[in-house]
């Protein structure tokens, strides 16, 4: 762990700047923490005020303190805040959490105030968190270190948190006591002037205590270093997972996380399609990102998606098999030969099938039979038991034989929940589970939920490793058109030249030909297939259709000779300043599906590929998935099966279902050209043909940057 973030979590000194005598003051409740927790350092209150408080010399100044400083907790007015960071410095601390609030999520002097916390944090390599923050825990017993103004000092775990919010964090802290949920470390980034969340997520990866990550996130400070570290969670000889509840899904939600953190929310669906790239879990709500935390925190991973249900309620059973479904789990029914197993222990009235139903009067003895069968099968890799209160049923004996399989269901490499509906939190049955590491749940869809999850992070994890792949391509001819287009003013290639390019890196085109005079036209009449489209060449005409620069459905050459005379004097109307450098003559794709491919630069992200439905569907649909260069085969199989019209590439209509890997093929070429020519701003390749053994390109659209 760099220095800086040492200070931040580990600090040997602690300095609580305006701590105070008042008991509803912030700086009483931050002292009052530190030393309810056992801080293991030595601890300093600054007060000039008083002398004493909780029975602690105070001192007037930070710079009074006659030790050395690591840390210092600021609880005072904005306007001291400034001053008193420069004492800090001049005092030598590493780490200051500015605790106070009134910067730049308030007006424009807080922002300039913040503008100066930061500049003179950076000039002299300490790390700030905050301003307008919650504070930091530390869990550890070698530090014990509660530096919030919470209620409770969660217990030692093995769980690390982010939060952008301090009411998120708030809440989290409280809710972790109530369930359960121990921590392992704890950060609240407030306003993130220069301390960020990868700042942190980098010490949460090299912290050997922490075994899970949670954040809770408006926006991103640096999404590229952010990933870049997602993938050192997962690259890790124990890899870490990441669970994410990233706000503003909605646009009422993006404008809340603006006016609350001043900042911009990125694209939602990137998001999602990146958050897959990266193997980071994204959740949309607190219950779901604690319950996911403790899944990963106590359990090993699901082997597979078949889950039995196991419970004395059909309705529950129904309810939560509609809930695993939606998941992506399965409830596969069960084997003629496991039901017969299952029914020589059960009543009649009992159901075998899945979810099975144990029937209301359910014992303990049932549940056991029952748990027996099932753990020895190999065609399950999730039991989940349900149980709900009878007047007959005795909870706690439940929870005990359901405790009782746990290990046996571990060496089976199966993963083994608990439903109870009168779950209450920190309750002999939640004892009794915890004891045994089953871990529990109030409704089945919470259970669910964070199975899928886990689900899907063993899946992403099990993944070999790939490089992305090259290919053999000549790259002299790309490099000159590229170098003539970053000279025009608007950065825009001509579709001709964008073939060349695209047939540089081995991507197939429709048969064209580019003709400037009416032999030229006539000639490319004989070599191509009937019907054409005729489109106009000109680094002047951005979008052809302002221009009615095109011309399709042409039959014969007496209609493309038309269409030849037809293009100019569009052009010459529409857009007379344009320089026309010919027509572009090609042979329209009859058959095949419609598709979209390209790639887009982002400031934040760097290059995006994208896939998708194509043609006059695009705006429409907006069916699309999105990965971020470089990719691996796996990533462009992935972008692949990802969108949501899997129909379209079954083949529809007689048409062949479009080659994948083709598709894929496409993908990888094009992850390879803006690698080799950071320059090209955009991609655009609609449509794309989608045929039965290759793809076939119909258009390009290509614009370089500076």
């Amino acid at each position: 762990m760099i220095q800086p973030l040492k200070a931040l979590f580990a600090p040997e000194t602690v300095a609580v700047i305006g701590a105070s005598r008042n008991e509803e003051s912030v700086g009483y409740a931050i002292l009052k923490n530190l030393l309810q927790s056992k801080y293991k350092g030595q601890l300093y209150p600054v007060n000039p005020k008083t002398d004493e408080i909780l029975e602690l010399k105070s001192y007037a100044s930070v710079k009074d303190i006659p030790e050395k400083v690591e840390l210092a907790f600021i609880a005072i007015p904005r306007d001291g805040v400034v001053q008193v960071v420069v004492e800090c410095v001049d005092k030598g601390v590493k780490a200051v959490v500015v605790i106070s609030a009134g910067f730049k999520e308030v007006d424009e002097a807080g922002e300039e105030l913040e503008e100066k916390l930061a500049a003179i944090a950076r000039e002299h390599d300490m790390a700030l968190l905050g301003p307008n923050c919650l504070g930091v825990i530390n869990t550890d017993e070698k530090v014990q270190l509660n530096g919030t103004f919470v209620s409770q000092t969660p217990k030692k775990g093995n769980i690390s948190f982010i939060s952008q919010s301090g009411a998120v964090g708030v809440y989290a802290l409280e809710y972790a006591d109530k369930y359960q949920i121990d921590f392992a470390k704890f950060a609240s980034l407030g306003n993130k002037a220069v301390t960020d969340e990868n700042d942190i997520l980098e010490a949460y990866a090299e912290d050997e205590q922490t075994k899970v990550i949670l954040a809770y996130l408006e926006e991103f400070s640096d999404p590229q270093r952010f990933l870049a570290l997602a993938t050192r969670l997962k690259a890790q000889t124990e890899p870490k997972p990441l669970v994410v509840l990233k706000a503003g899904r909605s646009q009422s939600g993006q404008r809340a996380a603006q006016s609350h953190t001043g900042a911009l929310t990125e694209s939602d669906e990137v998001t999602d399609h990146l958050f897959d790239q990266y193997s980071i879990i994204r959740v949309d709500n607190l219950e779901r990102l604690f319950y996911a935390a403790r899944l990963f925190a106590t359990q090993q991973l699901p082997q597979g998606n078949r889950l039995c249900i196991v419970t004395n309620a059909g309705g529950p059973g129904i309810i939560t098999a509609d809930a695993a479904e939606k998941a992506g789990l399965k409830v596969p029914a069960l084997s003629e030969e496991l039901q017969e197993k299952l029914s020589q222990n059960l009543p009649r009235t009992a159901s075998t099938a899945n979810p099975v139903d144990l029937v209301g009067d359910a014992s303990s003895e049932r549940y056991r039979k029952a748990l027996e069968a099932l753990v020895d099968s190999d065609e399950l890799n999730i039991i989940l038991c349900l149980c709900t209160p009878q007047l007959m049923t005795d909870m706690e004996e439940i929870a005990q034989t359901i405790g009782q399989h746990a290990g046996k269901a571990r060496e089976n490499s199966k993963m083994l929940v608990a439903v109870f509906a009168d779950f209450e939190p920190r309750s002999t049955i939640s004892s009794i589970l915890a004891k045994h590491r089953v871990l529990y749940y109030r409704f089945g869809h919470n259970a669910v939920e964070a199975c899928a999850d886990a689900l899907k992070y063993s899946r992403i994890t099990s993944l070999p490793q790939e490089n992305p792949e090259t290919y053999k391509v000549a790259k002299k001819r790309p490099e000159e058109i590229l170098s003539k287009a970053l000279q025009r003013d608007n950065k825009f290639l001509t579709e001709p030249e964008g073939y060349e390019i695209l047939e540089a890196y081995g991507l197939q085109v429709s048969p064209y030909k580019v003709v400037s005079s009416k032999e030229d036209t006539k000639a490319a009449a004989k070599d191509l297939i009937f019907p054409l489209v005729a489109k106009v060449v000109s680094e002047q005409v951005v979008h052809k259709t302002d221009a009615d620069g095109v011309v399709t459905d042409i039959l014969n050459e007496e209609e493309l000779l038309k269409a030849f005379d037809k293009l100019h004097e569009n052009v010459k109307n529409k857009k007379p300043e344009a320089s026309i450098k010919g027509i572009l003559v090609q042979q329209m794709v009859q058959q095949g599906t419609e598709l979209i491919v390209g790639v887009n630069y982002s400031e934040k992200y760097g290059h995006l590929l994208m896939f998708g439905v194509g043609g006059i569907l695009v705006e429409m649909l907006h069916d699309v998935t999105f990965r971020r260069v470089p990719i691996t085969r796996n990533d462009a199989m992935a972008m692949i099966e990802g969108i949501r019209s899997q129909k379209v590439l079954q083949g529809l209509r007689g048409k062949p279902a479009p080659d994948k890997a083709a598709l894929a093929n496409c993908l990888l070429r094009l992850n390879q050209l803006v690698q080799d020519f950071p320059q090209i701003k955009e991609v655009d390749l609609n449509p794309v043909f989608g045929l039965e053994n290759s793809a076939l390109l119909a258009d390009a659209r290509i614009i370089v940057r500076e």
